[in-house]
């Protein structure tokens, strides 16, 4: 038996569609899956769509049920993984609720999503996964005209079926209503999202023949998007004269009266972008048919840039091209003669740069940070004669005024984390939710668990998990675990993450560049909360660091494991015995920074620190968590509150 069945209702006059939806799905990394597909080939309507639910329902056999329609597509390849992992955390509850996209705007609204009742129209097919015995059950509640899939699932709702909410967007609907009947309406409405969203940006120089045909080609598919030209050319030269005539409110043309360079010019116009998401283009491309809506539906919140790999050097030529340095390595380079960046995910990184690579230190600085898999995408319709865009290098050969950026070092020190944990699976859980959110991800994270409920298997993948057998009446473990974890280090860098702090998703980058100057680093004044009796505290440690927040070199790891040998209170020996002379510490009284908070009172076992006690005189009263929305941020404090009610983030 499958662990889901995808139930897909096909209407024969949108086969561009289905092909769409059907890639979707084959694109799931985790194959536990069965796609079912009922075909109405006569179009007979909505009525016969929804009984042939009904009919077929025998034919689906997964543990649980989703419908995905053929206008409808996946917007991620870990669907299934995450429906199986959300079943597995929660216990199988009969409804997952989750988001999808109609026309650019979220649904369900914020009306529906987590009410106590579900609004009529308010709900779509796409935005449940249910148990099969429920499908099984309830299925003919679809047999309606209109709204079946909203009686379906009122039906199963008001059964007072368990219910997890998952606030994240796995699909969108292609087209809307009537224009399903309109080839022309399908095509504008799928531009008009497009345009809105993306910007172009373009540089040029004296090619105004290859430019126009650039130009002209983007227009014929995206006739509203907005474009950004920097152009260098001389102005008596045609290329100044067309590129002048283009100006207009969808078209910003900024004059640079010499050859400012690709690297530059781009950054240059991607200072003006203020859509979500802008696309790189050479003057000497043809857009044969545009890639944009498949790119963008590869966008994740970490993704950066979706485009053609090449191979480079350390230097930044096509790998091969210098034999004396292949042996340096070889690295992904995405080519920016026609490819999607993430606007927020693009400014996390170093920019494009005056070089023959323009975004070569965009790439080394993704690699250095340890984010490829996440922040690169490679889109396969994609290549310098591809399918979509045709690139033929007929660019400005033009010699570029001044010298090449330095190229930044695409490698990085090794950093390795370190946690014990133990009895605290929804605090670590929530752990692992800000680890993986890092800007900057470790190499290696090592958690050393002596819980009587060993951690399941779902939070120790991506980790190097130990597992230290706990032994009754044996005191607080934390110097245990530490040295259990120290035969195992790897990393230049080690930083100690407590399973029961907030940390924001800069703090190792911000630990990793102090470290880069001195063997010690930590935050002083920690913040400290404590969560059920919405309390604060701001320490004033000015001497040292409390281990959540201490990172150090490899320089000082014997020191710190002579450190260990003692009682609890770590940090206090290894920052004023061992490590004298080498500690540097930083102080973000105004809160500007966000990256760490050391959080008290969290489900599981109970700690040992002074923050731990509600009753210190040095608590302060927050209420209405004012102080926690500004340590932390207000989203983040919505997932503290759902944890002390028991659910599990």
């Amino acid at each position: 038996m499958p662990f889901l069945s995808i139930v897909t209702r096909n209407h024969p006059r949108v086969p561009d569609l289905f092909g769409r939806c059907k890639a979707s799905v084959e694109m799931q990394k985790d194959r536990d899956f069965q796609h079912l597909v009922l075909h109405d080939e006569e179009g007979r309507g909505l009525l016969y769509a929804n009984r042939m639910l009904y009919e077929n329902r025998h034919l689906v056999t997964g543990k649980y049920v989703f419908i995905l329609d053929s206008d409808d597509v996946l917007t991620t390849d870990t669907f299934v993984g995450d429906m199986k992992q959300i079943a597995k955390e929660h216990k199988n509850p009969g409804i997952i609720f989750i988001r999808m996209l109609i026309g650019g705007e979220l649904f369900p609204k914020d009306e529906v999503w987590k009410k106590d009742r579900m609004v009529r129209s308010k709900i779509g097919s796409s935005n449940f996964v249910v148990l099969n015995e429920l499908w099984q059950k309830n299925i003919r509640h679809f047999g309606i005209e209109r709204c079946g899939d909203f009686n379906f699932i009122n039906t199963v709702f008001s059964k007072k079926s368990t219910v997890y909410w998952h606030d994240k967007i796995y699909s969108k609907t292609l087209i809307i209503g009537s224009l399903q009947s309109s080839p022309k309406k399908r095509a504008e409405q799928k531009t008009t999202d497009i345009d809105s969203l993306v910007t172009a940006v373009t540089v040029t120089y004296n090619t105004r023949d290859i430019f126009q045909r650039a130009y002209e080609s983007v227009r014929r598919f995206h006739p509203d998007m907005r474009i950004i030209i920097i152009d260098g050319s001389d102005p008596q030269n045609d290329c100044y004269k067309y590129v002048s005539g283009l100006a207009d409110e969808k078209t910003r043309v900024f004059h640079a009266n010499k050859n400012v360079g690709h690297g530059r010019g781009l950054a240059a116009a991607i200072s003006y972008v203020e859509t979500p998401y802008f696309i790189t283009m050479d003057s000497d491309i043809e857009m044969v048919e545009s890639p944009l809506e498949a790119m963008l539906g590869m966008m994740e919140d970490r993704t950066c840039v979706v485009g053609h790999a090449e191979e480079v050097d350390t230097g930044g030529f096509n790998y091969g091209k210098r034999k004396h340095v292949m042996n340096e390595g070889k690295f992904t380079y995405i080519h920016p003669y026609f490819s999607l960046y993430q606007l927020k995910e693009y400014k996390k990184y170093a920019p494009f740069c005056h070089h023959g690579a323009p975004a070569i230190n965009i790439m080394f600085d993704i690699n250095r940070k340890n984010m490829v898999d996440k922040a690169l995408k490679i889109f396969p319709g994609l290549g310098h004669s591809g399918e979509f865009v045709r690139h033929d290098g007929r660019g400005t050969k033009a010699p570029i005024e001044g010298n090449w950026a330095p190229v930044l070092s695409p490698f990085s020190k090794k950093i390795t984390c370190i946690t014990p944990t133990g009895d605290r699976v929804d605090a670590f859980r929530l752990t692992k939710r800000w680890i993986e959110s890092q800007t900057m991800q470790p190499n290696q994270w090592i958690v050393v668990d002596d819980g009587f409920e060993q951690l399941p298997k779902d939070l120790r993948h991506g980790v190097h998990y130990i597992r230290r057998k706990p032994k009754k009446n044996e005191g607080h473990t934390l110097n245990a675990n530490i040295s259990t974890a120290f035969p195992h280090i790897e990393g230049d860098i080690i930083l100690i993450i407590e399973d029961d702090d907030w940390y924001g998703e800069k703090y190792i980058e911000t630990m990793y560049n102090h470290l880069q100057s001195h063997d010690l680093v930590g935050e002083g004044h920690a913040r400290y909360y404590h969560l059920p009796t919405r309390q604060y505290c701001r320490v004033g440690n000015v001497g040292h660091a409390s281990l959540c927040q201490t990172g150090f070199t490899r320089k000082l790891l014997p020191h710190f494991e002579k450190s260990i040998e003692g009682d609890p209170y770590i940090d206090m020996r290894f920052w004023r015995r061992y490590a004298k002379g080498h500690g540097f510490l930083f102080h973000d009284v105004e809160d500007r920074l966000k990256i760490h908070c050391s959080m008290k009172g969290l489900l599981g076992r109970k700690g040992i620190g002074t923050g731990h006690n509600e009753q210190s005189n040095y608590y302060k009263p927050d209420p209405r968590y004012k102080m926690l929305k500004r340590w932390i941020g207000e989203d983040n404090v919505k997932i503290y509150i759902d944890h002390l009610k028991g659910a599990t983030c």
